[in-house]
Formats: structure tokens, sequence, C-alpha cells
């Protein structure tokens, strides 16, 4: 789309097909990374999240969650840029089951 869209698909063999478990290792991943600064918003499907680098630059993020037959499928915002929380939400939207 533009300098604020940008979606990185991850799939992987299926871990477990319990939702929560997964989302919940994803969810100390991102709490351990050192600008977390808090989550957003929770979902049955994932997360968004507040990163601040300093007093300048706050981002967000998001992880979205597919168990799928023998896939594991996370969606996150791309690593380059940064995302203001309307850009996140509409790439999390586009991700999620209506």
């Amino acid at each position: 789309k533009d300098d604020h869209y940008f979606l990185q698909i991850f799939a992987s063999d299926i871990r477990t097909n319990n939702m929560d478990k997964v989302k919940n290792e994803l969810l100390n991943g991102v709490k351990a990374e050192p600008f977390f600064d808090k989550i957003v918003e929770t979902r049955d499907d994932g997360f968004i999240y507040k990163t601040v680098m300093d007093s300048t630059l706050t981002t967000y993020g998001f992880k979205a969650i597919k168990l799928i037959g023998n896939n594991e499928i996370v969606f996150s915002q791309g690593l380059m840029g940064t995302f203001t929380l309307d850009d996140i939400k509409e790439m999390y939207e586009a991700v999620s089951d209506p």
C-alpha cells in the first residue's frame, strides 16, 4: 500500500492447537523486547502493543495468529518503519476473520 502498511507473514508447523498458549508465548516474547511499553488491546487471535524507543519515537505493533490444519501462521507489522495505532488496526483488520 504505502509506507504505513507493511505486513509480515510467518508460517510454521503447528506446535499446539491451543490458541491461548500460542498467544501467551508471543506475548512473552514481545514483553521481553527492550522498548516494549504496554499491551494496548487483546483479542482472541492476538494482540496490539506499543513500543517507545525514546521520548520522540513511539510506534505500535501487532501479532495475529491463525491455526489452520497443520500450520501456525503469525501475521505482524513489517520490521521497517514506524506505525500509528490506526495503521496497526488497519493491518490487523485486514488479516482477521470477519
